[in-house]
């Protein structure tokens, strides 16, 4: 006691197999979207574009404009397209009434009209790139003031609620594969060594999981995203396998070498 030694009493109790693996923290795919440009235009990139701002869903990220490219605005064309079908439709409708012209006539103008209303976005008339779902917006994919085809990815958002733990099991524990339904992980940026239980951790699959890549075996895990886990990171795992009853263990602060 003098000098700090504690002592506990040796006795057999439960144990879990352990193995030791690498791994990675991912987004998981209903947690994360991505910004896409309505049109083909130059980006004029918003206030709320700014690398780990949170952002709700629906917040504008950028605003494309067409008008600044050579060739003018597709979709204005478009949209002239739709408002002169349906100019004809409207002076046909009465007179298809009265058996002035043919019901073919008519129904050629209301294809046109149809055609012209499929080419025409009014997502894409506005400019408008928006957040698909709520959370952090992790990475602009574009510079203000550069040119985007309709479709190009503007910015990534990673949504708050749930992560995926990937663990990489060597194969020749392929065996014990379905044994392993918890793990504690060691993230680069904290000394802790933490039990997923703490993030309501739960396997994904229960069964012998596939081979995806060479040597490994992926292991899944579902995760609560408290703030604390970076995605992307890449972090140590220690997969617990079966318990074992009746075993001796000592801690490893206890053990030293001389």
């Amino acid at each position: 006691k003098q000098f700090g030694v504690t002592t506990e009493t040796v006795k057999p109790g439960t144990f879990n197999n352990v193995v030791k693996a690498t791994g990675q923290i991912i987004d998981s795919p209903d947690a994360s979207g991505v910004v896409v440009s309505p049109t083909a235009g130059v980006v004029a990139l918003s206030a709320k574009a700014v690398t780990g701002t949170h952002v709700s869903a629906g917040t504008l990220i950028a605003t494309i404009t067409p008008k600044r490219v050579s060739g003018g605005d597709p979709n204005a064309a478009a949209r002239a397209a739709v408002k002169a079908a349906q100019t004809e439709v409207d002076r046909l409708t009465p007179l298809r009434e009265r058996g002035i012209v043919s019901q073919a006539e008519y129904n050629r103008a209301v294809a046109d009209l149809e055609v012209a209303r499929a080419a025409y976005s009014p997502a894409a008339s506005s400019g408008a790139a928006t957040a698909p779902i709520a959370g952090t917006l992790t990475q602009l994919l574009v510079s203000q003031g550069q040119y985007v085809e309709a479709g190009t990815p503007i910015a990534n958002i990673s949504g708050s609620g749930k992560l995926t733990l990937r663990a990489d099991l060597p194969q020749k524990y392929y065996g014990q594969a379905s044994t392993f339904n918890s793990a504690k992980i060691k993230t680069p940026y904290s000394n802790d060594v933490i039990d997923i239980s703490a993030y309501g951790g739960t396997r994904h699959n229960a069964g012998q999981a596939v081979s995806t890549s060479a040597g490994y075996i992926p292991i899944y895990f579902s995760l609560k995203n408290d703030g604390t886990l970076i995605p992307g990171s890449y972090i140590e795992v220690y997969l617990l396998g079966a318990e074992r009853d009746n075993v001796i263990t000592v801690p490893v602060s206890s053990i030293s070498e001389q």
